[in-house]
């Protein structure tokens, strides 16, 4: 089942990248593996579901963040680079994902499990430095293999 993975992925979620006789011989061999993956509820993940930050415009970005029970996009601007200082740029609510690596807040500490930045991944973890304006300051940041 498992080496059916990627070729069910290909075919649900990026199908304009295969050639119609590929689909059909996916269609044709693998049906009913098809067919127990459909019954999943699986979702790929894309790096623009991932928390992330651009270093052009010093701005981290975490689409998801759940504070209580609602969901909201949330982007920081850094704005002290030395003490890892970041300011609330906006707050957008939306709706829940439909992947784990969904930030959380709670009792004044953001934790963001994926983060890509500069190249790597990390677990990072920020508490809550002043609430107007709304700054976040780093307090650890581990690097996720």
């Amino acid at each position: 089942m498992v080496e059916s993975c990627l070729l069910y992925f290909d075919s649900r979620y990026r199908e304009e990248r295969m050639s119609i006789n590929t689909l059909a011989t996916i269609s044709e061999t693998i049906l009913i593996r098809v067919a127990v993956l459909d019954t999943f509820i699986i979702n790929p993940v894309s790096s623009s579901d991932r928390a992330s930050f651009d270093d052009a415009n010093q701005e981290l970005t975490v689409t998801a963040v759940r504070v209580g029970e609602v969901y909201h996009k949330v982007i920081l601007n850094l704005i002290d680079a030395t003490d890892l200082v970041f300011e609330v740029g906006s707050v957008i609510s939306t709706e829940p994902p439909n992947i784990s690596s969904t930030g959380l807040y709670k009792n004044g500490i953001l934790t963001v499990p994926l983060l890509l930045a500069l190249g790597n991944r990390y677990v990072i973890s920020f508490s809550l430095k002043s609430e107007t304006p709304v700054h976040f300051r780093v307090v650890s940041a581990e690097p996720v293999p």
